[in-house]
């Protein structure tokens, strides 16, 4: 009997998935503490995970209801208190969309209003967005540092715009105010940028300025 029983014991040994429940048996008697320790991580980090997702949905709810209304304002020209609210959401959510989104409209008022320094701060903050605002955003504080007499800054910032596709309608606009900022100090260049302008179907409306300027320039030699 016990030889029977012997035999059946090791043969239980020599089975591997019965080896794994043995070892895997005597893994959690051994590590039961660091186990436990681990699910409480487990727990804490899901029910963290689940409070942050709650935050920022109720969050990005929060900022889209604000957004909503400073448009609202803005559109039907409540532009003071359209600036306030803008303000509010450009300086609390920068990194938003929304944010980035404030931030360029409100320093187009500023801009409108002659705040330079204001309008500068908010075209930085909407500058970072990816496409079509941060084109225009560099545009806009060309349009600043060239009101403050920094020409060098604001060809600068033209040329971050140009080299952005997402505004191409408006390269035409961007290189014509490049050319004309560059009109007494940089001729090839600005016979270059002419050029470029009278090839941009885009931009029509600057053609003939171009082509005036570029005569000029050829005359004068």
């Amino acid at each position: 009997m016990d030889i029977k029983y012997n035999k059946q014991k090791r043969e239980l040994r020599d089975d591997p998935v019965m080896d794994f429940l043995f070892d895997a048996k005597d893994y959690l008697h051994k590590n039961q503490k660091k186990l436990l320790n681990l699910l409480v991580i487990v727990i804490v980090g899901f029910i963290a995970f689940i409070g942050i997702n709650f935050y920022n949905k109720n969050n990005n709810i929060k900022i889209q209801n604000a957004f909503g209304t400073a448009m609202i304002e803005y559109e039907t020209n409540q532009l003071v208190k359209a600036a306030e609210n803008l303000k509010i959401i450009a300086d609390k959510h920068p990194g938003s969309p929304q944010g980035m989104q404030s931030a360029f409209l409100l320093a187009g008022l500023y801009l409108d209003s002659a705040k330079y320094d204001d309008a500068e701060k908010y075209y930085k903050i909407s500058s970072k967005e990816k496409e079509f605002i941060g084109a225009q955003s560099y545009e806009g504080l060309g349009a600043c540092y060239e009101a403050k007499g920094d020409v060098t800054a604001a060809i600068a910032s033209y040329n971050k715009a140009l080299a952005n596709p997402n505004a191409a309608y408006r390269h035409g606009a961007i290189r014509w105010k490049i050319a004309l900022l560059q009109k007494d100090s940089d001729k090839n260049m600005v016979i270059e940028l002419c050029k470029k302008i009278m090839a941009d179907t885009n931009a029509i409306e600057h053609h003939q300025k171009a082509e005036n300027l570029l005569a000029v320039i050829e005359i004068g030699g």
